[in-house]
């Protein structure tokens, strides 16, 4: 099974916010992507797909924030 990390950078009001995922392959097919440090886990098919699932996750996870996705990037 793979695992990656990505790094995502988010800008909160000015303030630069860096969230790390951890992503795995599903073993039902697909990837799962779970923040390191906020509550946040997601799924889908492929990366192209979840990287926009982890952004609405991000933004329902912060709602009163204006989130706005700078970065999004294998480490």
């Amino acid at each position: 099974m793979a695992c990656k990390l990505y790094n995502l950078v988010f800008m909160k009001r000015f303030v630069m916010t860096e969230i790390v995922f951890f992503v795995e392959d599903d073993p039902d097919g697909g990837y799962t992507a779970r923040a390191l440090t906020e509550s946040i886990f997601t799924q889908a098919d492929d990366i192209e797909t979840l990287r926009k699932i982890v952004r609405d996750a991000v933004h329902c996870h912060f709602p009163n924030e204006k989130t706005v996705l700078k970065s999004f990037d294998y480490i």
